[in-house]
């Protein structure tokens, strides 16, 4: 599906294989193991017990969420503009000192496809609107279409 962003650039949008996505990013990021507690009883037998309430722990699988939702996203782009060029002179040092002012420890992502990222996240869809058209566009993957349900419905009935 091609798509006009605000800046007149067309790109071309593929539908980001949702489960593959899915089993990439919770690979990268495993659900964490909840603390256990472990006694001794009277006859020498060990009981333990899962602490589902404790507040690192806690932590640590809404930190999962977060990393979670950051690589689905990263993952569903790169798939979705897996055409998409990175332009030769592109270069995170125009807007390096302002992205330290807000975030010191912000860097710019390594690598082809940490490039790619930079890219499509600073200047393809640094634009509200974009991001949204974008995420319209996939959206619509997803969707079903009236004349598809008909024909399913059509199926079920013979």
């Amino acid at each position: 599906m091609k798509i006009t962003l605000s800046s007149g650039f067309e790109i071309e949008l593929y539908p980001p294989p949702v489960w593959k996505t899915w089993d990439l990013a919770a690979k990268k990021h495993p659900i964490p193991e909840p603390p256990v507690v472990s006694s001794e009883t009277v006859t020498g037998e060990t009981v333990s017990m899962t602490i589902d309430d404790d507040p690192a722990y806690l932590k640590s699988l809404a930190d999962r969420e977060d990393a979670m939702t950051d690589t689905l996203a990263e993952l569903n782009m790169l798939f979705a503009m897996r055409d998409l060029e990175v332009p030769e002179d592109f270069s995170t040092e125009a807007f390096a000192d302002e992205m330290k002012y807000v975030d010191s420890d912000w860097a710019p992502r390594e690598g082809k496809m940490g490039r790619k990222l930079d890219y499509i996240e600073y200047v393809l869809l640094a634009k509200t609107q974009d991001r949204m058209l974008v995420q319209g566009a996939l959206n619509n993957f997803a969707a079903v279409d009236e004349e598809e349900v008909s024909r399913v419905r059509e199926s079920f009935q013979d």
